[in-house]
């Protein structure tokens, strides 16, 4: 499975294939403020 929009989607579709174990890929583009990670705004929680 492939996913790829808003998180929350992504959410959602992890969480409905992770019991069947389909192997999951999502595609995240967070908001990025520098791109280098040094302000905090593309940090997300796994």
């Amino acid at each position: 499975m492939i996913a790829i929009g808003p998180a929350i989607m992504m959410k959602f579709v992890s969480k409905l294939t992770k019991p069947f174990n389909i192997p999951t890929i999502v595609s995240l583009n967070s908001i990025m403020i520098y791109g280098i990670g040094m302000c905090g705004g593309c940090r997300v929680n796994i």
